[in-house]
């Protein structure tokens, strides 16, 4: 039970940190510094997140974002950047909740949480860029509070019940991923063209044609070839660095 608990809090940071890394670190740092929560002995890994650097580099980082969040289409520049740092940073409070595992626990642990890290940031990327079509900027500002609201509500939900805290985040990423995806698998086989904003009573079933013509593009070559790169240095490279901290940290 114990091991789920753990597995629970840390999907749980990298699932908030997908959405917010900064304002997850910065909050967590605060409520563990000034003593706000008492960490379980299981927890004690975290509470580095406490020191006053950490507490402040992050806490500048949330304030950048805090304002570039609320500015049309400078958030969706924000989160292109933020697409690699979030996973990491997700995979690396993961690693930071379970303490000492064994290896193969550590590598199984990163990826499950960098890729839930990815997926949460891939929904708030994708509604922000949807919300950067509309004229006024309250749209952006409204998302922006929801989304630090909801952070700061799933960092007390995770303290208080980690499990149902993940059960949580889990249905939240089946909804928001299990449709829309479903959805675009079904246009894709279409002829429907989102920039014409094409009428779906018109809309015509193509079969394959549109793969075809992806897969003759050598940009989604580049594109597959670049993502490979990151999946295969970028994931073990932060999880040597984090045991490495770890280590300097028992030191």
């Amino acid at each position: 039970m114990e091991k789920l608990d753990l597995l629970a809090v840390a999907l749980g940071l990298a699932t908030l940190a997908g959405v917010n890394l900064y304002l997850t670190v910065f909050a967590t740092g605060l409520a563990i510094h000034f003593h706000w929560i008492t960490l379980a002995p299981q927890y004690q890994s975290l509470e580095v997140l406490g020191n006053p650097w950490i507490i402040s580099i992050a806490g500048v980082l949330y304030l950048l974002e805090f304002f570039a969040d609320k500015i049309p289409w400078v958030d969706s520049i924000w989160d292109a950047v933020h697409t690699v740092i979030r996973p990491i940073g997700g995979a690396l409070l993961a690693i930071q909740v379970l303490g000492h595992p064994s290896p193969a626990f550590t590598v199984i642990v990163a990826l499950l949480a960098g890729g839930t890290s990815l997926l949460t940031h891939t929904a708030k990327a994708a509604t922000r860029l949807a919300s950067n079509t509309s004229p006024e900027p309250i749209s952006n500002i409204g998302l922006s509070l929801g989304e630090d609201a909801a952070v700061l509500g799933g960092l007390t939900l995770i303290h208080f019940a980690p499990l149902l805290a993940l059960i949580v985040f889990l249905i939240a990423i089946g909804v928001f991923f299990a449709i829309p995806v479903f959805s675009a698998l079904l246009l894709s086989l279409t002829d429907f063209d989102i920039y014409a904003l094409a009428d779906l009573n018109n809309v015509r079933f193509i079969g394959l044609q549109n793969y075809e013509r992806l897969f003759a593009n050598p940009l989604f070559w580049g594109a597959m070839r670049n993502t490979g790169l990151f999946a295969v240095l970028g994931v073990p490279l932060s999880i040597a660095a984090s045991r490495w901290r770890l280590r300097c940290c028992d030191a």
